[in-house]
């Protein structure tokens, strides 16, 4: 279970969306996840983060889909957890819808709290083929071969890091799935891009101005690709190239 805990720098009004901390990094809160403020006299409710803009060194707007139901005092928390279970090969043999019932039991001081919640989710033959290697990378941002850490000498780190922890979540959040992408190629200048803005992001010697061009840089190459869904992604599941009728006009891609 991972935990998540940032405390407000400074007060929010009732009826405000959004609320403002202070961090040496970007906040470890996911865009499009829920999370729990515990304010001063135990109550507790919750909230989803639908963006996280910076506002100034070392300090961020965490934009919420919803306005505040009451004001909150600087120093208030804004809490979460992320739980995970690998399942075995065994579990995952017939294809289909499944629904997974998760139990949680969360220790606040001297009191246990159990959250019980039912998760759907399905089972699908899918495998990851993106096309992004060491060489396009380096070709289309040589910057990387400056920016890398030590360890990772032919990049396969950070392609990895830029598909899981980015493109792989911005396409899931627009209900693509694995299995139904036709042409891979068509998403490297999107996945590039993606490599590049961890790269900076997580460089202590990059501004807040730097990191948003990068951001917005990613942002831009995800609005392209979306753009020409139809000639890579079929929403069938088969194995010949289909065009899509899906409109994803009004797209909106924030981190």
């Amino acid at each position: 279970m991972d935990l998540f805990a940032e405390s407000l720098s400074e007060d929010a009004r009732e009826g405000a969306t959004f609320v403002t901390v202070t961090a040496l990094t970007l906040p470890l809160a996911t865009v499009g996840f829920s999370y729990y403020f515990l304010t001063a006299s135990g109550e507790r409710f919750s909230v989803k983060v639908i963006s996280i803009q910076s506002a100034g060194i070392g300090t961020y707007k965490i934009h919420l889909a919803d306005p505040l139901p009451m004001a909150l005092p600087e120093a208030t928390t804004m809490g979460g957890y992320a739980v995970f279970y690998n399942l075995d090969p065994s579990e995952v043999t017939n294809q289909g819808e499944c629904i997974a019932r998760w139990q949680v039991d969360v220790r606040v001081g001297s009191d246990t709290v159990q959250h019980v919640w039912d998760d759907p989710f399905l089972i699908v033959n899918a495998e990851t083929n993106y096309t992004l290697n060491s060489a396009s990378l380096v070709r289309t941002y040589p910057m990387v071969d400056r920016l890398r850490p030590p360890t990772d000498e032919d990049l396969t780190e950070i392609i990895k890091t830029g598909w899981t922890n980015y493109l792989r979540s911005d396409l899931e959040g627009k209900g693509i799935k694995a299995n139904q992408i036709k042409s891979w190629e068509r998403l490297e200048a999107a996945h590039a891009a993606a490599c590049v803005y961890h790269l900076v992001l997580t460089d202590e010697r990059q501004d807040s101005e730097y990191r948003e061009t990068w951001r917005t840089n990613y942002a831009h190459q995800c609005d392209l690709m979306f753009a020409s869904i139809r000639f890579w992604y079929s929403p069938t599941d088969g194995s010949t190239p289909a065009k899509s009728d899906e409109n994803y006009s009004g797209r909106s891609i924030s981190r």
